[in-house]
């Protein structure tokens, strides 16, 4: 039977050593992804300052447009003139706050986007989720109910040997358990 225990382990072990490279490739790929979020977030605070330049000079275009005609017709600048260039001011500043919020908001979700990606990635590359995700692959495979982690008693798969035998730390099945309990005749035997 060590035929099978050893092949198990070098299947668990490969299995390890590929997720510890995946996670290494995967940590990679968000360190991409944190500097590509990063390169977004500053082009949309750019992109943002440019917008609003560009509504401050078509609104200034658009309110001295009003001026050259209010002075060419003799038009006082009172009255209707008046409310025509405040109302003018008035959807340029609210132009300027909309670009100025969107740029904002864009910043802060590539932003926010950047930092989960940088935490993904130092989660992949910390040595001790790598060896709790080893250990998980590691019961999960069958190992563990292979070793004696008791203090006594206890074989080879796991199963408790008599009364006041420990057994296997991790078995499995109705004969094992945590310090393996004994399973007598249809009834547990502490």
């Amino acid at each position: 039977m060590p035929v099978p225990v050893a092949l198990m382990a070098a299947g668990t072990a490969m299995q390890i050593v590929g997720n510890l490279m995946a996670n290494y490739s995967q940590a990679q790929a968000e360190i991409r992804n944190a500097k590509f979020f990063r390169e977004q977030a500053e082009f949309a605070r750019e992109a943002a300052f440019r917008q609003e330049d560009i509504a401050r000079a078509n609104y200034s275009r658009m309110s001295g447009a009003q001026l050259s005609a209010y002075a060419k017709g003799n038009v006082d600048i009172s009255g209707s003139a008046a409310s025509v260039l405040a109302e003018t001011y008035s959807r340029k500043l609210e132009e300027v706050m909309a670009i100025r919020r969107k740029g904002e908001l864009e910043y802060k979700l590539a932003y926010m986007r950047g930092k989960e990606a940088e935490k993904k990635a130092e989660t992949l590359q910390d040595p001790f989720y790598n060896l709790m995700q080893a250990g998980g692959t590691f019961a999960r495979s069958g190992m563990a109910d292979n070793m004696n982690f008791g203090g006594g008693g206890g074989t080879l798969l796991g199963q408790s040997t008599g009364p006041g035998s420990y057994g296997s730390f991790v078995g499995s099945g109705a004969n094992s358990g945590f310090y393996g309990s004994n399973y007598l005749g249809g009834e547990y035997k502490f």
